[in-house]
């Protein structure tokens, strides 16, 4: 959710932000200590073929299980189906290759694309499966925290909360980024939100640049040392 910055959770856990997890108690859901989160990245067809596999595993653990080829509740026959809701055409190339990979799990997923006004308005009324959003955080994370994951915006129509995340550990987490004292004691509790939430698996990363894409005119020059999260245009000066 931090990614890119030095507010994204270490890749092990610090002294200091094991202070903050072991402080929420018993609101921290169990196993969080044992099964540090992994986001997979497979590299190649075989890696990819065993991603589907343990897919394939965890649905069957869960009760749903493929019938005739489709995945289906094991006690209902319910078949699991949902829909990606999009505005942009250009979402079309990142979700139909995710909606082949569910295909070949049995999964029935329907991409709809709609104008502008009926998706804003079936955001604001949460009338929707799966869609593509972007949250913007910056380095300095507060208040904003409310409405993308508090518990008390889950039900208020308009909010960002689009998973309707109602979590006590993340509440206890995002009040106490909101009033730290200082950027080290936020840095702790922002590392451990970060974790948490990576933990829950709320959403599916889909991408990020580490660059930006500029076209300037060769009459500028650039200074050697640039700022690490933007252009830093207000340095440029002409030759």
């Amino acid at each position: 959710y931090f990614n890119n910055s030095e507010l994204a959770a270490p890749s092990t856990l610090s002294n200091s932000e094991k202070v903050v997890l072991n402080n929420l108690g018993k609101k921290l859901p169990a196993g969080f200590f044992e099964y540090p989160v992994k986001l997979t990245n497979p590299n190649g067809p075989t890696e990819f073929r065993q991603t589907l596999i343990e897919a394939d595993q965890l649905l069957n653990q869960a009760g749903w299980v493929v019938t005739h080829g489709r995945r289906v509740n094991k006690l209902t026959g319910q078949p699991l189906k949902f829909e990606i809701l999009i505005v942009m055409p250009a979402f079309e190339r990142v979700v139909l290759p995710f909606k082949q990979n569910l295909k070949q799990l049995g999964i029935d997923v329907n991409v709809r694309l709609v104008d502008p006004s009926q998706y804003a308005d079936r955001l604001r009324n949460f009338d929707f499966d799966m869609t593509v959003y972007t949250y913007a955080v910056g380095l300095n994370p507060g208040n904003e925290l409310r409405s993308y994951w508090h518990s008390s915006s889950a039900d208020i129509k308009g909010s960002q909360n689009l998973s309707g995340i109602k979590n006590p550990a993340v509440d206890a987490l995002i009040m106490q980024i909101i009033k730290a004292e200082n950027r080290d004691e936020m840095k702790q509790y922002v590392h451990a939100l970060d974790r948490l939430l990576m933990w829950e698996f709320y959403l599916i990363p889909q991408w990020y640049m580490d660059a930006y894409r500029i076209a300037y005119w060769d009459k500028f020059l650039l200074p050697s040392v640039q700022p690490p999260y933007a252009l830093g245009i207000e340095t440029w000066w002409a030759k």
